[in-house]
Order: C-alpha cells, then sequence, then structure tokens
C-alpha cells in the first residue's frame, strides 16, 4: 500500500511507465470478481468478500494518482482508459462500495476523490447510436444472481425512494449501471459539481421507459444534496459564484442536440433558479443565457440565409459559450422558443429579489457588443436585455400599485435606459472635464489620456480632487452637483479599469454623496458604485463595507430617517383658526420630510437588493449586513413616527425578517436576538398615536398597504423561530401576535383612507375578539 501510494504521488506525466501503471491500477480493479457470464454461476460470499479487499487496497493509490493527475481522465484522454475507469466504477459498486455500506463508508474518501476527477460513466460517442453500452458491457453482469439483484435493488431504491415500482422492473445490469451513476454523481455533487449527471441522459436507454424514469430521479437526488449544501453555505465551493457557473453549464445543456438531455436541464436549471435566484445574479450564468438566446437565434436565421449547409456548432467568445446544435431547424426552434419562455420565468425571479443588480449586470451586457455578432446589428440577446431590464419588479410595492391605463405599457424603460446611459458616459471616460473650475487647479491638465499619463499619479490626481470636493461639502461651500458628479464619474471609470486596491478612491467615491445627503447626490451614488461593482467585481467588499460604515455614521448624526426635523408640530400647540387648510404650508412640510427620508430610502432599496444577489457568498459580506441591521432596528425604535415615515420604517422591518428567514449561517441564538429587535422596531411604530395619512397620494397609501401585507406574509414565514422557551430565552409568540393585531389594524385604518365606502375591504380581527382581549385591543386603538 505505501508503496503504490508512494508511486501515485510522484510518477510523472512524460515517464514511460506513466501508461502503465494507470492500466496496472484499473486492470487491478477490473480483474477482482467473479468473471463467468453465465447467469446460473452463484458467486460465494467468502470469494466476493476476497475480492472486495483486494479492491480496497487499489483505492487510496487510485485517489492519490487521480487527485495528482487530474487530466488523464478528461476530454482529450485516451477512449480505452477512459472506458476502463468506467469499468472499474461497476465492479466497485458490484462488490458492495456504496455509501449505505460498511465497505463504502469506510474508503468514501478514496471514491469521492475518485469521482471528483472521472468523467461520467456514459460514452459521448454513443448519443447518436441506438445500441445501449449498459446492454454490451459484461462488467455489468458480474456476480448475477437473484439474490444480489434483490440487494443491489434494495439499495438502489433507499437511494431514490420515489422510483422503487420502476426499480422492481429493472434488468440486473441496468440496475447496477444505476447504482454506479447514482454514487458517482452524489460523490460530486458532494464536491459542487451537480452538471455532469445531465450526460447521462446521451445513452440511448435513459431516453425511455423505466430506465428513464429512474435516472430521473437520481438526476433529482443529486440536485437535492447539491442544492442543500448551497442553500445552507456549507462551504466556499458551494457560493453563488460556483452556482453561477454550475448553472452556465446547465443552460448549455438547455440548448443540447437531444431532446431528452434538454428536458432533463430545464428542469435542473428550474430548480436551481427557484432554490437559488442570486445564482443569476452573476455574470456568469446571466451573460451566458443571453448569449445563448442570440446563438439560437442566429442558428434559426440561417434556416432563412444558408439552409443547404447548416453549422452544427456556434460559439461566442463571451461567456466562453460552445454549443452543438441539431440539423433539424424546426427542432433549433422549439428550443428557442422553450429558451425564451423559461428565460423570461428565471429573470423575472432574479429581478423580483435583487431588481438593482440584475439590471446593473444588463447594463453591463448591453455596454459590451461585437458588432460582428449579429445579422444586420440584430441580436436578441441584446433585446431581451433592455426587455427584462424595462420590468417592473413584483417586490416594488410602489410601481406594482400603479393601475394600468387603459393599453398604454407601464415599465422602467426610461430608468433603465437613463441608468445605461450613465453608466457609458464614466464606463471608458478617462479626460477631465473641460469647464474651467476652482477645484480642476488642484490637477494637471496637461495629461489628457491615461496611456500619457502613470497610473500612480492619476490616482494622486484624482484623490487630490476628491478630497478638495468633500472638503467644500463639508464646510457647507456651494458646490453643484454637476461639479461633483463630473468628478465622481471620473473616479468610477478608474476604478473600472484599475487593477490596484485604489481604497482612498473607494472611500471618496462613497463619502461625498453620503457628505451631501440628498435623493440626488446618492442616487448618483448607488449608479456608480454598481457600476464599479459589475465592472470590476474585486472593488465590491470594500464598497460595500465603506457604503455600511457612512450608513452607520448617518445614524449616529442624526440625518434623514433618524432625524429629529422630521418631527410634525403637535396640532394642540398651533393656532387653531375656523378656515380652510393652507395646502400650499402643507405641500412644502411634506416635500421638506420627503427630502429628509428620500436618502435613506434610496440606500434600502439597494442594500436591500445587493444582500439577495450576494447572501450566498462571502460570510464577510453577509456580516456586512447583520451589522447594518443591529445598529438600525436599534436605532429606528427612537426616531420620530412620521406618516411619511411609515413606508421606510417598515421596509426595514420587511428587509430584516428577510435576512432572518434566509440566512443559514446565524445561531439559534443569533436569531432570536435579530428577532428581537425586528419585533421591538416594529412595535416602536404603534408607541405613538395613530398616524393617518399625510396628503391625498393614493399611491403611497396602496404602496403602504401592499407592504404592510408582505411584513405580515414574511412575519408568517418566520413564525417558528424563537416559539419556544429555552433556558433565559422567552418565548417571542405573544410579542409576534400584538404585532400582528396591531398591523391588522393598520390594515384597516388604510384601506378606509383608500377606499371609505368599499364594504369589500378587509375587516381587522380587532372587531372578532371579544372579552378582556378585546378591551385591551379597543384601548390600543384609542
Amino acid at each position: 500500500m505505501k508503496a503504490r501510494n508512494h508511486i501515485s504521488a510522484r510518477i510523472q506525466r512524460d515517464s514511460p511507465l506513466f501508461d502503465i501503471y494507470v492500466e496496472h491500477l484499473l486492470d487491478g480493479i477490473i480483474s477482482q470478481g467473479d468473471a463467468h457470464t453465465n447467469p446460473g454461476h452463484h458467486a460465494k460470499e467468502s470469494d466476493v468478500e476476497l475480492a472486495a479487499r483486494e479492491i480496497a487496497q487499489l483505492l487510496p493509490p487510485l485517489a492519490i494518482f487521480m487527485s495528482v493527475n487530474p487530466q488523464t481522465f478528461d476530454e482529450a484522454s485516451d477512449d480505452d482508459t477512459r472506458s476502463m475507469l468506467r469499468d472499474a466504477w461497476f465492479n466497485v459498486v458490484v462488490h458492495g462500495f456504496t455509501p449505505s455500506t460498511d465497505r463504502g463508508k469506510r474508503n468514501l474518501k478514496h471514491l469521492r476523490i475518485m469521482a471528483i476527477h472521472s468523467p461520467p460513466l456514459v460514452s459521448e460517442n454513443r448519443g447518436e447510436q441506438n445500441e445501449s453500452d449498459v446492454d454490451l458491457n459484461p462488467i455489468l453482469r458480474r456476480g448475477e444472481s437473484s439474490e444480489r439483484e434483490s440487494m443491489q435493488k434494495k439499495l438502489l431504491a433507499e437511494l431514490v425512494p420515489t422510483r422503487s415500482n420502476e426499480i422492481k422492473g429493472l434488468s440486473y445490469r441496468k440496475t447496477i449501471f444505476l447504482q454506479a451513476a447514482c454514487l458517482v454523481e452524489s460523490l460530486r455533487a458532494d464536491a459542487g459539481d451537480c452538471t455532469k449527471a445531465l450526460t447521462y441522459f446521451l445513452e440511448p436507454s435513459m431516453r425511455r421507459g423505466e430506465v428513464s424514469r429512474s435516472m430521473d430521479a437520481i438526476m433529482h437526488a443529486v440536485m437535492d444534496r447539491y442544492l442543500y449544501k448551497t442553500v445552507n453555505a456549507a462551504n466556499p465551493t458551494f457560493s453563488a459564484q460556483y452556482a453561477a457557473a454550475q448553472l452556465a453549464r446547465i443552460f448549455c445543456s438547455c440548448c443540447h442536440r437531444i431532446e431528452r438531455v434538454q428536458q432533463a436541464a430545464f428542469g435542473c436549471a428550474d430548480r436551481l433558479v427557484d432554490a437559488i435566484p442570486s445564482a443569476l445574479c452573476q455574470r456568469s450564468s446571466l451573460f451566458t443565457l443571453l448569449e445563448l438566446l442570440s446563438l439560437m437565434w442566429s442558428s434559426c436565421l440561417e434556416a432563412e440565409t444558408d439552409r443547404y449547409e447548416p453549422r452544427s456548432t456556434f460559439k461566442s467568445s463571451r461567456g466562453d459559450v460552445v454549443v452543438e446544435l441539431s440539423d433539424d431547424y424546426q427542432f433549433r426552434q422549439q428550443t428557442l422558443e422553450s429558451l425564451h419562455k423559461k428565460a423570461k420565468a428565471w429573470l423575472a425571479r432574479a429581478i423580483n429579489i435583487a431588481p438593482a443588480d440584475v439590471k446593473g449586470l444588463l447594463q453591463t451586457y448591453l455596454s459590451e457588443f461585437d458588432e460582428e455578432s449579429g445579422y444586420g446589428h440584430m441580436s436578441l440577446g441584446r433585446s431581451f436585455a433592455v426587455e427584462v431590464g424595462s420590468t417592473i419588479p413584483l417586490t416594488d410595492q410602489r410601481l406594482s400599485s400603479l393601475a394600468r391605463l387603459g393599453d398604454c405599457p407601464i415599465n422602467t424603460a426610461s430608468d433603465f435606459m437613463a441608468q445605461y446611459t450613465t453608466r457609458q458616459e464614466y464606463r471608458y471616460s478617462e479626460a477631465l472635464p473641460d469647464q474651467s473650475r476652482e477645484w480642476v487647479s488642484f490637477m494637471r491638465m496637461d495629461h489628457r489620456a491615461s496611456f500619457l499619463t502613470p497610473p500612480d499619479s492619476e490616482s494622486a490626481d484624482a484623490i487630490t480632487a476628491l478630497a478638495h470636493i468633500e472638503k467644500r461639502i463639508l464646510n457647507r461651500r456651494a458646490t453643484s452637483l454637476t461639479d461633483v458628479r463630473d468628478i465622481l464619474r471620473r473616479a468610477a471609470a478608474l476604478l473600472c479599469r484599475s487593477e490596484q486596491d485604489e481604497c482612498s478612491i473607494i472611500h471618496y467615491l462613497v463619502s461625498i454623496p453620503f457628505a451631501m445627503f440628498t435623493k440626488q447626490s446618492i442616487k448618483l451614488g448607488i449608479s456608480l458604485w454598481l457600476g464599479v461593482m459589475n465592472e470590476n467585481p474585486r472593488m465590491e467588499p470594500r464598497l460595500l463595507a465603506e457604503i455600511v460604515q457612512r450608513w452607520e455614521s448617518s445614524i449616529e448624526k442624526r440625518q434623514g430617517l433618524f432625524s429629529p426635523a422630521i418631527t410634525s408640530p403637535d396640532p394642540f400647540l398651533l393656532k387653531q383658526e375656523f378656515a380652510p387648510s393652507d395646502n400650499a404650508a402643507l405641500a412644502k412640510r411634506k416635500q421638506l420630510v420627503h427630502n429628509l427620508l428620500a436618502p435613506h430610502f434610496r440606500l434600502l432599496q439597494f442594500l436591500s437588493s445587493h444582500y439577495n444577489a450576494t447572501r450566498l457568498g462571502s460570510t464577510d459580506t453577509h456580516h456586512f449586513f447583520l451589522r447594518l441591521l443591529d445598529v438600525t432596528l436599534e436605532a429606528i425604535k427612537g426616531s420620530t413616527p412620521h406618516p411619511m415615515a411609515r413606508e421606510i420604517r417598515f421596509q426595514v422591518i420587511l428587509f430584516g425578517l428577510k435576512v432572518l428567514n434566509t440566512s443559514t449561517t446565524m445561531s439559534t441564538l443569533a436569531q432570536y436576538r435579530l428577532k428581537v429587535q425586528i419585533l421591538s422596531a416594529g412595535l416602536g411604530w404603534f408607541n405613538a398615536p395613530p398616524r393617518w395619512s399625510f396628503g391625498s397620494n393614493i399611491l403611497q397609501l396602496k404602496t403602504e398597504i401592499r407592504l404592510i401585507e408582505d411584513v405580515m406574509a414574511a412575519l408568517g414565514e418566520t413564525a417558528s423561530i424563537g416559539t419556544q422557551t429555552s433556558g433565559s430565552t422567552k418565548s417571542l409568540a405573544p410579542q409576534e401576535k400584538l404585532l400582528v393585531l396591531l398591523l391588522e389594524s393598520e390594515l384597516s385604518r388604510l384601506h378606509v383612507w383608500v377606499r371609505p365606502v368599499d364594504g369589500s375591504r378587509p375587516q381587522s380581527t380587532f372587531h372578532h375578539h371579544g372579552g378582556k382581549e378585546g378591551m385591551f385591543e379597543v384601548c390600543l386603538l384609542t
């Protein structure tokens, strides 16, 4: 054993003994066991046990060899070598090396390493053949007997219990093959790869009947294992970035030339996007999907431009996408229709949770375009990006509450294209503004382009100018937003192409919008921050840390939502006049409060979107959001409950509930503490007397109604957290029940204001409680 392990770890690929040693290891496994092909021959259990021991001696050196030489069995390797490895896996399963047996558990580590570096157990070359490799392989017949067949079927049924009836009707050979496929792909999924299982549907026997249904169940089980580890953030290998790479490969299989592979791939993509929508908030997966739409459209276009010499392979340099298609143009059109329909549903799911991040990536995709990639400069991927980027997310309570006006479409195309235009202005911006300004003197105007200016001096110039701008703002000196926009765009352009850390520039890129702290400055800042994150992902953690720090600083300075300036004067302390309300004064007061609340509202939208896009990424990034919620929920309890602050306060509570519901890395105690803060912040709104709406903005009222309904639904999803009394932690059920009752009362009050004569509006449950509890609730209302 030691000698084999030593050779496996040190033998070189250029050694003349390399191939001989590989064949020796594989043949040593394949040759063990019953070589008879007579079904009536019964192998003794002692012989099976002896053969299993011999195989167990060869598994560690083979695992070491495959980990040191991972290219030995890749697609470029010899077909005979790959065939021997498949036979070795079949013989391993025949002799009982499965996760449910003792010998399998003892060797699970070595089997997992082998599975990571093994190709699928079917030959991709047989995709166009009618003969099944399962029927022709003699290794799959080893140890065939009625007792062993029943045992193997029982083991397989335990792995995929939903297909136990189909498994009973399988032959011994097919049972062994499915056992081996399940073993290899389950171990591979445990290591972070769930896409190789789709290759099995190339096998002719997998395209119909009970074998196909059983393989579907195995594919389902493989996805279950992968998704469980990814959703629970068990390992960095299962972060959203790696899940996006898996999703990109599945998307490519959705365009496979064989229909059965397509069906399986669409099912896997549906499951992955449903479980991890943030996997589509990554460049690799989103760009691959858009490129596939363009490639499939181009392939269908060839029916009109080059019908009699069809191409089968289509490539795209963006996203490194390669697809091999059928020569059947009708099948290509069906594939395009299916992909386009599914893509709408997938991206709608992603946009609903992270609209800012997905739309930012779509703008990045539109910014990069090769004019040769489309016929007549037409590209379905780009058209689809514009269409999807213009949609209104269902989670946007305000815009989704807008009533449709006849046949006029309502979308966000104007805002999407405005952001895209802004991105283009600074994406490749290098020259300084030409206008003469006071702060321009701090920079050397003789250097106009980055290829003439050394990077270090260009960065120093930018830092000097940014520091000067920030100083002017903090000193309350007049500084126009145009001046700020110009210098910040130039700083963003520098960050987009920089390979350095540029911490100082990042600091000013965030601190200057916060120093101004207006709706326009924060909106500009969010656009620039998202652009830099999408163009240069290396800058994302530093930018996010700076944003969270500045958010905390705004709380300490009592700005925006936490400002005492939004406090409405007590009406009993004002002079009473028997005259109509002063609408001009009310409008002025309303605009003042709106201007104070808007920066935090914009920031909360951005942070909520970015959390959903990155929550399965780095755990450090996740801690940023937990820290932000901890500080914000504590501060919000003491903020002023102005009627116009109702929306943003409940948006904070909804954000906290989403984090509580989706956070998989928090301990039980941390979840309990966060829920206590959320409930306290929610109840804090009702400390003051009832707050009626401010003005006649019916859309605002509809928005708040939908928002409170979403908060109540989120409370239902997290109802199981903190309900049990354990030690020093008391049950949170009474507080949660009280908050739900108060929210129902608030809903009833808002419905009265929106539809005062509508008898079909929801009634508060306050009217359906009696006794002492009902009296207490009435006291709360008064």
